[in-house]
């Protein structure tokens, strides 16, 4: 007897080959190869790319902070928008001082006075009640240093925001004010955005406790877009460039 020529190996059944396709019958211990054409598969690729969520969108589904906008642009970092706050204070302190510097000086010089018949009556020599600083030339012109400070404030944060999608201090660290999710919109943004963003800040500032603006501030560390209040009502976000 002859020996076995060992296991039949499958054959292969071309699908090119109408004739042999036509004649085959099909078994499932034979090869049948699927035809491919790239030129019908490319775009299918090429939409499974496009439908790919990005990691901030990764991000956002998992409930974490996200670390870039919808579109892919780094947002910024609580510490540089801390730093650029504080340029931008300065900034604003220094040009509403000179523009109100004698009602600085006004509100110095009844502060002396005061101070000084404090001191006067801790020696024994009077008597004076501290509750009566209102009385001084101290409240008034600090009122009105403050109006101007708000005012030169509200201003330059509307006209930058407008014009170079960013404070001096946000360019200073290389940071740009977006819209929500689109942060390749950097260049200049619109009146409405910056003026109803400034607005907010000014609001927030209000608050004589402080304590709104300290949460406000405090609000890129947990919130999903690392948005403040004045983001969201503006609907926008803070990207490092």
């Amino acid at each position: 007897s002859q020996a076995p020529d060992g296991p039949a190996q499958p054959r292969q059944v071309s699908h090119n080959d109408p004739a042999q396709h036509e004649s085959a019958q099909y078994d499932p211990t034979q090869y049948h190869p699927a035809p491919y054409d790239p030129a019908q598969r490319a775009p299918m690729q090429q939409r499974q790319l496009q439908q790919r969520p990005g990691p901030s969108d990764y991000a956002l589904s998992q409930g974490a902070q996200a670390t870039h906008t919808a579109d892919g642009v780094p947002l910024a970092g609580w510490w540089w928008r801390v730093l650029s706050t504080l340029v931008d204070m300065l900034l604003v302190m220094l040009v509403s001082w000179t523009v109100g510097f004698g009602y600085l000086m006004r509100a110095l010089n009844g502060y002396q006075a005061w101070l000084s018949d404090l001191m006067a009556a801790s020696q024994g020599q009077g008597l004076v009640d501290v509750t009566a600083i209102y009385s001084y030339d101290i409240v008034a012109p600090l009122s009105i240093l403050g109006s101007i400070t708000m005012a030169i404030r509200l201003v330059y944060l509307t006209i930058t925001v407008h014009q170079w999608s960013a404070s001096a201090g946000q360019l200073a660290f290389k940071l740009r004010v977006v819209p929500a999710d689109r942060g390749l919109e950097h260049v200049r943004q619109s009146w409405k955005l910056a003026g109803v963003r400034a607005v907010v800040q000014e609001l927030l500032r209000l608050d004589p406790i402080g304590i709104l603006r300290l949460i406000s501030s405090l609000m890129p560390l947990w919130t999903r877009k690392r948005q403040t209040i004045h983001d969201m009502v503006a609907r926008s976000q803070v990207v490092k460039l």
